[in-house]
């Protein structure tokens, strides 16, 4: 399990919840990520969201923007629209019911998953997108 970065206890005014994903993860069998973390963001004990914070090891092709590319699009099912998040970019997708944003740094990449009927999706994606950010 991924330990560091890690994002705060509260997000945008909301609990964010360390989530045991050791056995799920255990069980795929990935070519391209050493380590994930999982958090759950939650209004009122119900989750908003999620956030996976993933190291890719060394087979994944981070310099090359297909993979990147492929990697959201196969989140999503579709290819990701850039967006721009302070310093920070950002590819937007959609999945069911979901609206997903993606970044990559360094040898990390953040996957933000909200709900579509969450009412702060930028406001979280702002904060998240400084978790580990050194500059």
């Amino acid at each position: 399990m991924l330990k560091d970065p890690a994002p705060p206890s509260t997000m945008a005014g909301l609990e964010v919840v360390p989530e045991n994903v050791t056995d799920q993860i255990a069980q795929v069998d990935n070519q391209y990520l050493a380590a994930t973390a999982l958090y759950s963001v939650r209004q009122d004990n119900k989750a908003v969201a999620t956030l996976q914070i993933s190291r890719f090891n060394k087979h994944a092709r981070l310099d090359e923007e297909e993979f990147r590319e492929g990697f959201v699009t196969n989140l999503g099912g579709q290819r990701g629209v850039p967006i721009r998040v302070g310093d920070q970019d950002v590819k937007f997708t959609q999945g069911n019911l979901q609206r997903i944003s993606v970044w990559f740094r360094d040898e990390l990449v953040f996957v933000l998953t909200t709900r579509d009927d969450f009412d702060r999706p930028r406001t979280l994606l702002r904060e998240a997108v400084d978790i580990g950010d050194a500059s």
